[in-house]
C-alpha cells in the first residue's frame, strides 16, 4: 500500500489495542511500510512515548503539514498507568476534526477504556482496530502455518508442549520458532528436542498452582500465589496459563458427559491421549455448570489485567485479582 492507500485504510486516526502484542506489531509495520520509502521519510515519521512531551506537543505534530510528500505519520504509544488515560483525555478533542493528511496512530495494548471520550468517538468513526488474544486452538493452527511456511517439521506432542509454553503469547512464539529454525535442518523435532530447545515463560509452580485450582486447594494456591509474586511472575503470565489448563479440562469434563473415554475422547477434545489420562481423575470433581463457572471468573480476571493500563498501580491490580480468581474458582 502507498500512503493515500493507508490513509484511506486506516482513516486519520488508528487505534490499536487488544491482547496480541504481535498483531499489533504486524499492523504498525504495515502502517510504517509506504511512510518508511515515501519521500523525507525523516521528516513526515514521529513517534511518541507516555507523557514525556505532552498532549500539546502530539498535537502539534499532528497539524504539521507533509513535506514532500501526500501525508505524515504520528504514533503515540501508551505506556500504561493513569498517564495513559490522561493522555488520551487530552487527544479527545483532536479527533473531531483531525488534519486529513496526518494519519495519527494510538497504540494502546490491552482493552481500552470505553468510558473515554476518545474510546467512543474512535469505535463511533470506525478507527477502533482491535488485536484479541489467541485461543490454544488458533494459536496451535496459526502455529502450524508458520512451521509450513519455514519447512519446518514438528510431531504433534512437541506442538502442544509450544503452544502451552508460550501461554498464549504470539511474539514469545515466533522467538522460539526463529530459534528452532536455526537448530532444524528440514527434520522432525520431537518433543524431547523441543524441551531443550525452547525457553518456556512459565516455569513447574505456575503449572502447579494450576494444578491447586482444578484441586480446589484454596490454601495451597493462595500461598503459591504468593510465592510467585515474590519471584516477580506477573498476571499477564498467570492467567493465559490457568486459561489453557482450565480449556483444556472443560473439553475432558464435557466429553465425559457426552460418554466419550479414551482416544475418543482425545479426538473429541483435540488433545493428546496423555493429556486425557492425566486429567480423567480431575474432571470427575467438576460438572459442566462449576467448569463453565471457572472459565467466566478466568476471562473477567483476564479482562481486568488486560485493561490494567488504566490503573496507578498495575501490579497491585494484577496481585488483587489473581487472588480474588483463586478464592472464587475454589468456592465453585
Amino acid at each position: 500500500m502507498n500512503q493515500d492507500a493507508v490513509l484511506e485504510r486506516y482513516g486519520p486516526v488508528a487505534f490499536l489495542g487488544g491482547a496480541d502484542p504481535l498483531g499489533i506489531q504486524e499492523t504498525l509495520q504495515r502502517i510504517r511500510h509506504p511512510f518508511r520509502e515515501g519521500p523525507m521519510a525523516e521528516m513526515n515519521m514521529q513517534r511518541f512515548y507516555g507523557d514525556e512531551f505532552g498532549v500539546s506537543a502530539v498535537l502539534d505534530a499532528c497539524h504539521s503539514m507533509p513535506a514532500f510528500a501526500p501525508a505524515r505519520l504520528v504514533e503515540w504509544h501508551g505506556t500504561g498507568g493513569s498517564t495513559t488515560a490522561k493522555m488520551l483525555r487530552g487527544f479527545a478533542e483532536y479527533l473531531d476534526a483531525p488534519n486529513p493528511s496526518t494519519l495519527l496512530v494510538l497504540v494502546c495494548p490491552g482493552k481500552p477504556d470505553g468510558r473515554l471520550s476518545l474510546i467512543k468517538k474512535a469505535r463511533k468513526s470506525g478507527w477502533i482496530h482491535d488485536h484479541p488474544d489467541y485461543g490454544p486452538e488458533h494459536l496451535r493452527r496459526w502455529l502450524l502455518g508458520v512451521l509450513e511456511g519455514h519447512q519446518l517439521q514438528l510431531d504433534n506432542e512437541a506442538v502442544d508442549l509450544l503452544v502451552a509454553s508460550v501461554a498464549g503469547d504470539r511474539q514469545l512464539l515466533k522467538n522460539e520458532l526463529e530459534k528452532l529454525v536455526l537448530f532444524s535442518d528440514g527434520e522432525a523435532l520431537t518433543i524431547d528436542t523441543v524441551r531443550s530447545m525452547v525457553r518456556s515463560v512459565l516455569d513447574d509452580d505456575v503449572w502447579r498452582l494450576a494444578d491447586h485450582l482444578i484441586r480446589r486447594a484454596r490454601g495451597k494456591a493462595l500461598a503459591l500465589v504468593e510465592a510467585l509474586e515474590q519471584d516477580q511472575v506477573s498476571g499477564y503470565q498467570l492467567i493465559p496459563a490457568l486459561q489453557y489448563r482450565f480449556r483444556v479440562l472443560a473439553k475432558v469434563v464435557d466429553g465425559h458427559h457426552r460418554g466419550l473415554r479414551g482416544s475418543h475422547l482425545a479426538k473429541a477434545a483435540g488433545i493428546r491421549d496423555w493429556e486425557v489420562r492425566k486429567l480423567t481423575p480431575l474432571a470427575k470433581q467438576w460438572s459442566p455448570e462449576a467448569i463453565g463457572g471457572a472459565l467466566v471468573a478466568l476471562g473477567r480476571a483476564e479482562s481486568r489485567i488486560k485493561g490494567g493500563w488504566r490503573a496507578s498501580d498495575t501490579r497491585t491490580l494484577q496481585s488483587r485479582t489473581v487472588q480474588a480468581l483463586c478464592v472464587e474458582i475454589c468456592e465453585l
